[in-house]
């Protein structure tokens, strides 16, 4: 005996017909601040479009100070209803570039 189960409503997600906006930053950070900082104040400050984040590249060494480090992280904005112009990426990027200079004293590299 087969037994109706009610189908969940979010068994997917449809995929938008709206292109991504992707922007990679490089950050020059002490060593003891954390990657889940960093990633914690990109999602707060990042604004209603951030769809991603992705730590991509660690370096520690040459050209690097000692105590510090370079992290670099993509950054990708959606709007599932829309075309995303630049100047909105921006202002949301530069916001949270912004945020992290002040939080964490970061060098953007």
């Amino acid at each position: 005996m087969l037994i109706d189960m009610p189908k969940d409503d979010q068994q997917y997600e449809v995929i938008s017909k709206y292109p991504a906006v992707s922007r990679d930053m490089a950050l020059l950070v002490d060593r003891n601040i954390t990657n889940q900082q960093i990633v914690d104040v990109i999602e707060k400050r990042g604004g209603a479009y951030l769809n991603s984040v992705h730590l991509f590249d660690v370096y520690e060494g040459e050209h690097v100070p000692e105590g510090k480090r370079s992290l670099a992280y993509s950054l990708t904005f959606l709007d599932k209803e829309a075309t995303l112009t630049d100047e909105t990426v921006n202002k949301a990027f530069d916001k949270v570039i912004t945020s992290l200079e002040k939080e964490f004293s970061v060098e953007v590299r």
